[in-house]
């Protein structure tokens, strides 16, 4: 079905505040997709309920009416940020059906104004990129072109699950269970010092480990001045007085 028998005409009807649409003859197909795309747009909340009723000769279901109301916010293209994307994925979806693989650039006429102004629906397609849902190309003009990828096709499956998340920043996640450290001055109580979420330091350990460093760099084939240069290096950083805090001392064994 082309978006502008269902999707595009259903923008229209809804901008227009119009409530039914005329068939011209047998137009049966146009209706089905209509039929879709009001059930569709019901799931995301564009629209309000629909009234189904049953077919007498068939026993199927027949969408009798449509009830929406039409708040002024809408009517000047103020959906949401989730609505506005999917209005998008479902537009590249049925150009898809159209044309696979061929770019499409979609502006406020293409939804009846009903997606906002081109400019917003060029940020949407930034926005859908940057998330790996379509392949985007920006134009000068805030606006660009497109087409769906696979998982913008799994995100319309999903509703607005998946387009109307909120990604808290990095930067504002704080870790409730570590402890605040001060630059500058270091305090050692009882027991190893270690930074981070239950980690412990072995002296013990590091102390032995750090001593056959030393020993394997003494004994290892090469030139003398350089193992005595490299062997210098680490005393000097091993003795910081940072170092020597957390060691608690039991390094100078080695150092000396």
């Amino acid at each position: 079905m082309s978006w502008e028998e269902g999707d595009g005409k259903l923008c229209q009807m809804i901008s227009n505040g119009r409530i039914a649409a005329g068939a011209e003859g047998d137009d049966y197909k146009s209706f089905q997709g209509l039929a879709e795309s009001l059930r569709a747009f019901q799931s995301v909340g564009l629209i309000e309920n629909l009234v189904t009723e049953p077919e007498h000769c068939t026993g199927h279901g027949y969408i009798a009416m449509a009830r929406w109301r039409i708040p002024p916010e809408v009517m000047n293209g103020k959906i949401t940020s989730g609505q506005r994307r999917w209005l998008l994925l479902r537009f590249f979806a049925e150009c898809d059906e159209e044309d696979e693989g061929q770019l499409f650039a979609p502006d406020q006429d293409t939804f009846a104004r009903l997606a906002g102004t081109t400019s917003k629906i060029g940020k949407a397609g930034c926005w859908l990129r940057e998330n790996g849902f379509i392949h985007w190309e920006e134009f000068l003009s805030d606006s660009g072109a497109g087409w769906i990828l696979d998982k913008g096709y799994e995100a319309l499956d999903h509703g607005l699950d998946m387009l109307s998340e909120r990604r808290m920043p990095i930067m504002n996640v704080v870790d409730q269970r570590n402890q605040s450290v001060n630059v500058g001055t270091l305090n050692a109580g009882a027991g190893d010092l270690a930074i981070g979420h239950n980690a412990t330091i072995n002296k013990q350990v590091l102390a032995e480990e750090l001593a056959k460093l030393f020993e394997a760099i003494k004994q290892a084939p090469g030139d003398e001045v350089e193992k005595r240069t490299l062997l210098t290096g680490l005393k000097k950083s091993l003795a910081h007085p940072m170092v020597n805090t957390v060691t608690g001392g039991m390094l100078s064994g080695i150092l000396s």
